[in-house]
């Protein structure tokens, strides 16, 4: 199950399909795989649920995870039928510490089509399927 929420943020339940320390496949009708500190309370074959931001990595699959004989497959064919950028203004903040913090200003989200990316990698890019 995947239902859209917002930008690149989706509710999903899903299936954990593979599992080591620092990698977790999923799978909610797409496989979508995280490299960071996997959770406690994920089994491989369990079902999870909660909200993912899903991004278009084409860098780390490729270049380390994609030679694990079982790791299942995360290619797939891509039809870009549209490209957004977020031009949402940035807003500075502060946080508990202090530091410097940039957040988009929710109350005038703004996006714009472009027709390509020049290889410029985009970094917040409306994903909707």
């Amino acid at each position: 199950m995947m239902e859209h929420v917002e930008c690149a943020i989706y509710r999903v339940n899903a299936e954990v399909l593979y599992l080591q320390p620092k990698v977790l496949v999923i799978d909610f009708g797409l496989h979508a795989f995280s490299e960071s500190i996997t959770p406690d309370f994920s089994l491989q074959g369990s079902w999870i649920q909660g909200e993912i931001e899903i991004g278009i990595d084409r860098f780390s699959y490729k270049e380390s995870l994609y030679n694990d004989a079982n790791m299942p497959s995360l290619l797939y064919d891509w039809i870009v039928s549209r490209i957004e950028r977020n031009d949402t203004p940035w807003l500075e903040t502060h946080n508990s510490l202090g530091k410097k913090v940039l957040n988009r200003d929710e109350h005038n989200e703004r996006w714009v089509d472009i027709q390509k990316t020049d290889g410029v990698i985009i970094t917040a890019v409306r994903t909707i399927f």
